[in-house]
């Protein structure tokens, strides 16, 4: 892939951390510490590793060595600036491709939604999720209603990987929206993958559910 294709210079950036972080309604005591962060760090330091996200056999490597360079990182504020960067870059393929806004910030909710999972198990305000958002950040996984899908390379094939959000609404009515909207969505921004094969592995499937909740 030829990342001039994707990050071309546009005088300024169509889209950065603060603005990112206003549209998701970051929690205000993250969005602080890292605009702190980030006000602080010349992220052209990292450039390589924001751009591997991009790729998907890289993105884990990526985060990696995002984590050794960056040390110790309290709450991962840190990395979560980082993927917000990514994130923010990316927004200039959504543009370039003609991808709604609205999917491009529904997709980028999903920092928001991670760090409030984790203050409801934990009581906490802190990212744990710097080992997934690498597939939003890289333009892989895209919300499209009430669900998620991502471009996974399986045996050196892509298919497209159902994911179900903790918010989702799963009635069937709206599952086979966002479905409907999914294929209409891969045909006209990725038509290499218009025919691709969808897959959903969730324990909300699990054939023994049925029996658990009688």
């Amino acid at each position: 892939m030829i990342f001039s294709v994707f990050l071309r210079i546009y005088g300024e950036r169509l889209m950065d951390i603060l603005t990112l972080s206003n549209k998701i309604k970051l929690q205000p005591e993250i969005k602080t510490r890292v605009l702190e962060f980030a006000d602080n760090f010349d992220f052209d330091t990292i450039d390589k590793q924001l751009k591997f996200f991009l790729i998907y056999e890289k993105m884990n490597e990526a985060w990696l060595e995002l984590q050794s360079i960056l040390g110790d990182d309290k709450d991962n504020i840190k990395i979560l600036a980082c993927m917000l960067k990514a994130s923010a870059d990316a927004y200039e393929i959504y543009k370039t491709k003609g991808i709604s806004d609205k999917i491009y910030f529904d997709t980028m909710k999903c920092y928001t939604r991670f760090i409030n999972e984790t203050y409801k198990m934990t009581g906490r305000l802190y990212f744990d999720r710097y080992w997934w958002t690498a597939r939003q950040a890289g333009c892989h996984l895209f919300r499209i209603d009430e669900l998620e899908y991502e471009k996974k390379h399986i045996d050196d094939k892509i298919v497209i990987g159902i994911h179900i959000p903790s918010d989702a609404d799963f009635s069937p009515c709206a599952v086979d929206k966002s479905l409907m909207k999914a294929k209409k969505f891969f045909t006209e921004y990725y038509p290499d993958l218009a025919n691709a094969e969808y897959r959903c592995h969730s324990w909300l499937l699990d054939s023994q559910l049925k029996d658990m909740i009688r």
